[in-house]
């Protein structure tokens, strides 16, 4: 082989492979897209129109869970809103990602689940029962 054919080899499998070590670069160093985060607009419309039994003191009550929310904002400490909550949470646990409830009736605030890190990428949606207003947030575990 003569030095040029040498050269055109050389040439070649040096050129294949800053090319091969780019695309290697380009996958690695690139960040992986973050997925968007899940609906919370889908799941607080189940909560407001799929309904319950929650035990109270006077009785079982049915109603719907953003009405079961609302009746139990004002007094979070009841035996009433950890019933709610643990049907909520039951309910809840079906959803993919993560999931808070925030309930403010006046001054009260109602909340079930742990808040989402300041870092996580989160949906919201809002629905008012009464005087309350139910906020469920979703977003993938961080």
């Amino acid at each position: 082989m003569s030095a040029r054919g040498v050269s055109t080899a050389v040439d070649t499998v040096l050129a294949v492979s800053l090319v091969a070590a780019a695309v290697t670069a380009l996958f690695v160093l690139a960040p992986a897209p973050q997925p968007t985060p899940p609906d919370a607009g889908t799941a607080l419309d189940a909560l407001a129109v799929t309904t319950a039994t929650v035990n109270t003191t006077t009785g079982p009550v049915r109603a719907t869970f953003g009405t079961h929310l609302a009746a139990a904002a004002p007094r979070p400490q009841s035996a009433y809103a950890r019933a709610v909550a643990a049907h909520v949470r039951d309910r809840l646990a079906t959803l993919p990602g993560r999931v808070s409830v925030v309930v403010r009736a006046d001054e009260a605030v109602f909340r079930i689940g742990a808040p989402p890190s300041p870092t996580a990428d989160t949906t919201a949606a809002v629905l008012p029962v009464g005087d309350a207003t139910v906020v469920l947030l979703r977003w993938w575990a961080c």
